[in-house]
């Protein structure tokens, strides 16, 4: 643990007493001081009236520091991946979205219900992704909302390498993921949706909702970095707090969190999130060959930033750098990412067939190509 002489005073505001000397503190530790709290008032106790007594703590707060330490790189990690993979999804929407209404709780003033509105119909309806429609003004809360609804499993397997190997070390003990039946909510979504079947119908969000459960000693936490759906603005929340008064219960067991880009997609069975916005259908199909090309050009991305070119040797200092630095970290990171999935976006733009390489000129109309097929 380091001790710097630069001490990080929160505008001379008094904290509680010193946890050496007893005296007035004004500082708190700079390594672990800002780690969410496991139980109320877990970090409220570790001031400091001035830097020496900091260091003279050390030996004390050492053990501390370090269970805090992990808890704040968890975090890191959580949101980091929430970044990538909310990117990732901006850049490759999936849903013909047209617009997002609310529903407002009158008591509060705050919106409890967002509806996205999906046209089936008309010309967004196709195989191929394209940008999430961001310039059409949506609130950034309903942007995220939009783009991370119904994403929880593909997140979790499309990410699973790169989190597996930023968090050892960290973690205690092995990973693991779980389905939950979210019974309780502070917040709604729903899909209002335009198809040839029927004129408008609401379908509620799925109830198999992907989570991954970790130890920190003797810790236990939830990693949910799509849990904004839900109305839950953390990405790693204690378990007890998580699961308090029946308002999510888990569905079926604990299983290794072993997953891979496209685990998913590749054996959709073992998975209770079985439930899609429409039946199976063949443009469907095309949609899911579309979604593999693009996590595997994202795979080539993480491959590229993370792993050397000889093995499965994970660059073990971008953690490191991450906590030191942080957002000068991600935003180059997210810049690189958002230009390599907008040329896959560019390049399979128009192709029923992400493997087709033909001259977009040379390619039969897609409706007629899906009608035949």
């Amino acid at each position: 643990m380091a001790f710097p002489l630069e001490a990080r005073l929160m505008n001379l505001k008094l904290l509680g007493p010193c946890s050496n000397c007893g005296e007035p503190a004004y500082i708190f530790c700079p390594e672990c001081g800002m780690a969410p709290e496991y139980q109320p008032g877990d970090k409220s106790d570790t001031y400091y009236c001035d830097p020496e007594c900091q260091y003279l703590d050390g030996t004390y707060h050492k053990p501390l520091c370090d269970l805090r330490r992990k808890i704040c790189a968890a975090e890191l990690v959580s949101l980091f991946a929430r970044e990538v993979f909310e990117w990732y999804r901006t850049c490759v929407y999936m849903h013909p979205l047209t617009s997002i209404g609310a529903c407002w709780d009158q008591s509060t003033g705050f919106p409890d219900v967002a509806v996205l509105h999906l046209d089936f119909t008309g010309d967004l309806h196709h195989p191929w992704s394209r940008e999430f429609p961001s310039h059409k003004g949506f609130s950034f809360e309903f942007n995220q909302v939009a783009v991370l609804a119904f994403q929880s499993l593909p997140a979790a397997a499309l990410l699973g390498r790169m989190i597996r190997h930023l968090l050892e070390g960290v973690v205690t003990g092995d990973i693991k993921f779980a389905q939950v039946d979210h019974k309780k909510r502070d917040f709604d979504l729903v899909f209002d949706i335009d198809d040839d079947t029927e004129p408008t119908r609401n379908i509620p969000l799925e109830p198999h909702h992907t989570v991954l459960i970790f130890q920190l000693g003797e810790e236990r936490w939830v990693m949910d970095i799509t849990g904004c759906q839900f109305g839950i603005e953390e990405t790693i929340v204690p378990y007890h707090q998580y699961f308090r008064e029946g308002r999510c219960e888990i569905i079926g067991e604990l299983k290794p969190y072993t997953m891979t880009e496209t685990t998913d997609l590749d054996k959709p069975e073992d998975f209770t999130y079985a439930q899609r916005i429409l039946p199976e259908t063949k443009l469907s199909k095309h949609q899911g060959m579309h979604e593999r090309a693009a996590r595997l050009h994202l795979k080539s991305f993480i491959d590229a930033h993370f792993f050397n070119e000889t093995g499965p040797d994970f660059n073990k200092d971008f953690l490191p750098s991450l906590m030191e630095k942080g957002n000068a970290v991600i935003k180059p990171f997210v810049a690189d990412l958002r230009s390599h999935m907008r040329e896959f976006s560019d390049d399979k733009r128009g192709r029923i067939d992400p493997s087709d390489t033909r001259d977009l000129a040379d390619i039969e109309d897609w409706h007629e190509v899906i009608s035949e097929d």
